[in-house]
């Protein structure tokens, strides 16, 4: 048994299970409404290889329950245009907080912090064998 590797795994499903909580916690105070993609924000970092990795922040443009028209950025990139401007696109956003918003969908909350846990369960179990 290997104390290190278990409390390492132990912190990982701890960090994934609060993910996890937060995501159920958003689903659960947000609304959900059809967007438009009205664009997106180009990001570009430099690898430490020296490689250049590019993200694509998607702007989203909807009205909140209000009937204010809302244009707001997804805070999650990715490293390829998943919708073409002008799509329409289900989202969830805070009534509160309205530029609050992440597109609709478990690949978009959960896939994340389940990986997480997932992880954290392998390291407790080699960590038990060890």
């Amino acid at each position: 048994m290997n104390a290190a590797v278990i409390w390492i795994g132990a912190g990982l499903v701890a960090a994934g299970s609060v993910g996890l909580v937060a995501g159920l916690r958003f689903i659960r105070r947000s609304r959900l409404t059809d967007a438009v993609v009205v664009g997106y924000r180009v990001a570009t970092t430099n690898a430490t290889d020296g490689t250049a990795q590019t993200h694509y922040y998607p702007h989203f443009e909807f009205s909140d329950c209000a009937g204010r028209r809302v244009r707001a950025e997804c805070r999650a990139g990715e490293t390829d245009r998943e919708w073409a401007i002008g799509e329409a696109v289900p989202v969830r956003y805070l009534p509160d907080r309205p530029n609050t918003v992440r597109p609709d969908g478990a690949r978009h909350t959960f896939v994340f912090p389940v990986l997480v846990v997932y992880l954290g369960a392998f390291f407790v179990v080699l960590g038990l064998l060890q």
